[in-house]
């Protein structure tokens, strides 16, 4: 007896669409935005460029993601950094 047979393509690493060299996952530069707020250093997009080769826009995206999961961040003359936690007197 043989088993059900799927008609289903094998899953890929990297879309079609993706160039080999912006192999990098969008969850592996939103980790390395995270790790270097997380240690209060600046991010310049062209520092992030220079690392990953990816766009403006990829840029704006990953930082979006990074915002949605929490982190605050904050941006003056194009270095981004993570926002101070301002707690209010009283908070727990």
């Amino acid at each position: 007896m043989t088993g059900p047979q799927f008609a289903v393509p094998a899953p890929r690493t990297r879309p079609d669409h993706m160039p080999v060299e912006y192999g990098h996952s969008r969850i592996v530069r939103a980790a390395w935005l995270i790790a270097r707020f997380v240690r209060r250093e600046a991010v310049r997009f062209e520092l992030y460029r220079d690392r990953f080769g990816a766009s403006p826009r990829a840029f704006r995206r990953d930082l979006a993601l990074v915002q949605n999961a929490g982190v605050r961040v904050a941006v003056e003359d194009g270095v981004y950094r993570m926002a101070p936690l301002h707690l209010e007197r009283g908070a727990s």
